[in-house]
């Protein structure tokens, strides 16, 4: 099991997510484990409409009202501390991954907006970044650039991203703010 993501609600809830081979050996199987004794017990956490022997979480975040938010290659919220998810749709189309948009990194602003950063880059097209309003279904493009490993909000309400491949220091760290980057 390859951990992608964790994450520390406000509760005290540990989640670590991420992939591992699928029962067949051909391919990657979504994994979330959860923990409510500080790690020292873990328990299984099925998300829906997952393909049974292929999918992976790359993010997970928490809103300022502790709905929490899963995504890689499907969008899960849950609304009661992770007992239960529903699938989310995800508004921006891409065909690296059979249709849809992978989701890299996900953060939550001080107003409570949820950004995603969607897709691969792999397509010849750069990842797109959106805005989702707190409670809303409206999602907003902000902007589009290639492999965002993270992001977050500064204290001026920039955003900042790192972006590029691999991890021995290729990429770049960004800011995009009043709509440049």
């Amino acid at each position: 099991f390859v951990v992608e993501t964790m994450l520390k609600t406000k509760r005290g809830t540990l989640f670590a997510a991420g992939y591992g081979i699928n029962s067949s050996g051909s391919g990657w199987a979504l994994v979330v484990h959860k923990s409510t004794d500080n790690g020292v017990n873990w328990s299984s956490i099925k998300l829906p409409d997952v393909q049974p022997n292929w999918g992976f979480v790359h993010s997970m975040v928490e809103d300022n009202n502790g709905v929490l938010y899963a995504g890689g290659t499907g969008f899960w919220k849950s609304a009661d501390g992770g007992n239960t998810w529903t699938s989310l749709p995800v508004p921006y189309p891409d065909t690296y991954y059979g249709g849809f948009a992978a989701i890299y990194r996900m953060t939550i602003t001080k107003d409570n907006s949820l950004i995603v950063s969607f897709g691969t880059g792999y397509d010849g097209v750069g990842p797109k970044v959106y805005k989702k309003t707190d409670e809303g279904d409206v999602w907003s493009e902000l902007f589009s650039h290639y492999f965002i490993n993270s992001i977050v909000e500064a204290d001026d309400g920039s955003l900042v991203f790192r972006a590029g491949l691999g991890t021995s220091g290729e990429g770049s760290v960004n800011r995009y703010y009043a709509g440049t980057v």
